[in-house]
C-alpha cells in the first residue's frame, strides 16, 4: 500500500477535506515527515538565497507555504497522537516533535 502521507496532492485544495486514516498505518508517519521535512528545507533555501527585492509575495508568502506539507503531516499525527495514543502512536511522538523543533529554529 502506498503511503497516503506521501501523495502531495493532499495538501493546497484538499486540505479542508478529511484524510483517510483507514489508509493510514503507523509506519507510514517517519517516511513522511522526512520527506516533508526536506522539502521545507529546500523551500526555506530557496527564500533565504533569492536575490530579488523582498516582497510579500517571494518572502512572506511563499514563507507561509514553505512548510506546507510537514505541517500537514505533523497535523495529522497530533490529531491522532490525541485521539488514539497506543505505544506505537506513542513512540513517534519524541522524533517528531524534534524535526518540528528543528524546522521552527
Amino acid at each position: 500500500m502506498m503511503n497516503p502521507l506521501l501523495k502531495w496532492d493532499n495538501v493546497g485544495s484538499t486540505y479542508d477535506d478529511a484524510f483517510a486514516f483507514d489508509q493510514l498505518k503507523t509506519e507510514h508517519f517517519l517516511p513522511a515527515v522526512e520527506q516533508s521535512f526536506k522539502v521545507a528545507l529546500q523551500n526555506i533555501a530557496i527564500i533565504e538565497n533569492n536575490l530579488e527585492q523582498p516582497t510579500i509575495q517571494n518572502t512572506l508568502e511563499a514563507l507561509e507555504s514553505a512548510t506546507e506539507h510537514f505541517d500537514y503531516v505533523t497535523s495529522i499525527y497530533f490529531h491522532l497522537f490525541r485521539a488514539e495514543a497506543n505505544d506505537e502512536v506513542r513512540a513517534l511522538a519524541n522524533p517528531i516533535s524534534q524535526k518540528s523543533a528543528e524546522l521552527k529554529n
